[in-house]
């Protein structure tokens, strides 16, 4: 037998057959803040860093750092928090715009000071939460901590061989924007007080969303806040979300119903994808009296809606989709709105079958109109849908022409109370 034959005679035998195994060494900590295990406190925030066994807080003097009386009020006191990318902070005096820094080599005693931002490691300080209360490492010796040698009022703030002693321990008063403030959370897991009432001001007034055979939280653009919007997006969407998703919030739908509301034909949240889509309409009309026949108003329509016939422009209506642009564009009045208001359409979706909605051929000229026409559309979903049918399918079965007919009249409103009825 070869060399490399009884070597791998004797690997297999030692791998198949057993033997005495070496143990993996489990790694011992070491002992005091070497294992780096840092805390993220959040932010940009602001706050006080107080000393533990004394209450005295860290105060700018000239370039030092020295202990002070805690005043609440002082910006000598008060210093702006940043957490950088590899975990550590830069401390910025929110007196003078200086940074907390080591001077020199970072050893037993070297000072602490205030100087001037360079973005230099000597300008960064880790964190470390034991117990409610906190260490501050310099990024440049994390063997190291901040600590004073004494209590009194003035001594020098330095950088100390970490030894765990109360005067090593500081704790953070006075914080102001708290919202990039991460507090201690109890070894529960819960939230601390102040956390608790930051969550209620945030979530205060809203809302779970909506899931199931029911009508969805409507969807809106900004509406006339945007140069194109027009119609009051942000009104509308309002009296749809507690017409239709509150008040028909236990109402039954044979699958679930999507709204939508845009404030022009730009179409930017797709209003004509979902189940009842709204869109704002101006409609154009020559003024041939005033035109003088520029043709500005043919060069500004992005669908290439207007000709110039002998001077005047000329509306094809099939690829004119009213979103005003001409008239807006004309300073002479000679493009005049003949009529403005909300499009409807209906039974559009999206997910793994896609369609757009179609359009009812009427412009809806104000709130309650197209509100009437959407609860319309709603009860004639629910008496004529068939369960898990999505209303692009009821359409399709029923054909458009006999829904459009439905929501154009309030037939269906004197049916209401028996359509709504519980099943």
């Amino acid at each position: 037998m070869s060399t490399i034959r009884k070597i791998l005679a004797v690997v297999l035998a030692v791998v198949f057959l057993g033997g005495e195994k070496t143990p993996t060494p489990t790694p011992t900590p070491t002992p005091g803040i070497t294992d780096k295990i840092y805390a993220d406190i959040g932010t940009g925030f602001d706050a006080q860093i107080t000393k533990v066994d004394s209450g005295l807080n860290l105060d700018v003097s000239g370039r030092n750092v020295v202990l002070k009386t805690a005043d609440a009020k002082s910006k000598k006191q008060t210093f702006r928090f940043e957490r950088m990318a590899d975990g550590s902070y830069k401390i910025t005096s929110t007196y003078n715009g200086f940074v907390l820094a080591v001077d020199g080599g970072c050893t037993e005693d070297t000072n602490v000071l205030i100087d001037s931002n360079d973005n230099s490691f000597s300008q960064r300080w880790f964190v470390r939460l034991i117990d409610g209360k906190y260490l501050f490492i310099p990024a440049r010796n994390e063997k190291c901590v901040l600590g004073v040698t004494g209590s009194a009022t003035g001594s020098n703030v330095l950088v100390k061989t970490f030894t765990d002693k109360a005067s090593q321990f500081f704790t953070l008063s006075n914080v102001t924007e708290i919202d990039g403030y991460n507090e201690t959370v109890s070894k529960d897991g819960s939230l601390t007080a102040s956390q608790q009432e930051v969550m209620r001001n945030i979530i205060y007034g809203l809302e779970t969303g909506g899931t199931g055979r029911k009508t969805r939280p409507v969807v809106s653009c900004k509406g006339t806040t945007c140069q194109y919007g027009l119609i009051d997006t942000f009104s509308l969407s309002e009296k749809i979300h507690e017409s239709f998703y509150v008040n028909y919030h236990n109402v039954k739908l044979p699958h679930k119903f999507k709204i939508a509301v845009g404030g022009c034909p730009n179409n930017c949240v797709k209003p004509d994808i979902n189940d009842v889509g709204v869109i704002g309409q101006r409609k154009p009309e020559v003024n041939s009296e005033k035109c003088k026949g520029c043709g500005l108003c043919a060069k500004m329509c992005p669908m290439g809606a207007i000709t110039m016939v002998d001077k005047l422009p000329v509306i094809d209506p099939q690829k004119c989709n009213n979103c005003g642009r001409c008239i807006g564009a004309c300073k002479l009045n000679g493009m005049n709105i003949q009529k403005s208001g909300y499009r409807l359409y209906l039974g559009g979706r999206w997910g793994k079958k896609v369609g757009r909605g179609i359009p009812i051929n009427y412009i809806f000229e104000t709130e309650d109109e197209i509100l009437s026409a959407i609860e319309k559309t709603i009860l004639f979903y629910r008496e004529n849908g068939i369960a898990g049918e999505r209303f692009a399918d009821t359409i399709q079965r029923i054909g458009f022409e006999n829904v459009e007919n439905a929501v154009l009249s309030d037939d269906i409103l004197k049916r209401k109370e028996e359509i709504l009825k519980d099943e």
